[in-house]
């Protein structure tokens, strides 16, 4: 540690009430200081805990909290990333580890929009013995193989997690999934399929989203009533509402220009537009 940082640490923890605090005080006083918003004491005090114990739990704590803080609260994305690696390097098979590489993979993933290393943080979670939400992170991964428009393998990840066995919301966002992947592959009956059943889903923003892929697989196959009819719903909102009549004029617009004899000639049948 450098020397300013080093006496700053001692100066915090002289000023807590014990002469040669425990552990587990300045963990407290750490904890204390990060819920103040005094953030860079609250990283000095856990530089402390790590400087008393390097190897234990306590450690490995210290460094998961530093890293917690570099990227939840000061937004410093390489810091939080130099923490997150070397706490996983140190502190191998550890509860702190998993954290570390869940925040790690969420960091390429979602900040710095690396796929290839988000997925191979992925892959060193699922290697993890005894993991309780392997099907979560198999679901993050093959979303990233779909951003990464690698379509067979994210389908075949999210098959696999099918057969496993899900249920909840987790079991709706697969389904939904794996309709998006047959909607890219421009295979509408099957995306059909997957978005239906989803459609009878207890969570309204899961039948939301299995709607809107109803109608772009209709709208695929050129069935535009049925495309209408599905847009029409969409549970009953103001925001639905203008929803549905600007997909409602859309599609109408859009069989007229199909129905006129310039386009009959040659029709090739496009790609359904992207959903968010």
């Amino acid at each position: 540690m450098r020397r300013p940082a080093l006496l700053a640490v001692l100066a915090c923890l002289a000023a807590l009430p014990a002469c040669r605090p425990s552990t587990a005080d300045v963990m407290e006083s750490a904890e204390a200081s990060w819920r103040k918003g005094d953030y860079e004491k609250a990283i000095m005090l856990n530089r402390a805990v790590l400087a008393r114990d390097p190897k234990g739990k306590n450690g490995a704590q210290a460094l998961l909290n530093i890293g917690n803080i570099y990227y939840r609260n000061l937004r410093q994305i390489r810091s939080a990333i130099s923490t997150y690696s070397h706490l996983a390097q140190e502190f191998p098979g550890s509860p702190q580890e998993y954290q570390a590489r869940r925040c790690l993979a969420e960091i390429y993933a979602d900040e710095l929009k690396d796929a290839t290393r988000a997925i191979a943080e992925y892959d060193r979670l699922l290697a993890m013995p005894q993991l309780a939400d392997a099907a979560e992170i198999r679901f993050r991964r093959a979303d990233l193989y779909f951003k990464s428009e690698q379509f067979d393998r994210a389908l075949r990840e999210l098959l696999h997690i099918r057969e496993e066995g899900v249920s909840g919301r987790l079991a709706d966002q697969v389904l939904l999934k794996i309709g998006a992947v047959y909607l890219a592959q421009k295979r509408f009956e099957e995306a059909l399929g997957a978005f239906q059943e989803v459609a009878r889903s207890p969570y309204p923003e899961s039948r939301r989203q299995a709607i809107l892929g109803m109608t772009d697989a209709y709208e695929g196959l050129y069935d535009f009533d049925h495309a209408i009819a599905a847009i029409r719903r969409l549970d009953p909102s103001p925001e639905n509402e203008q929803r549905i009549a600007r997909e409602v004029a859309r599609l109408e617009k859009r069989r007229r220009e199909l129905e006129s004899p310039a386009d009959i000639p040659g029709l090739v049948p496009g790609r359904a537009r992207k959903r968010q």
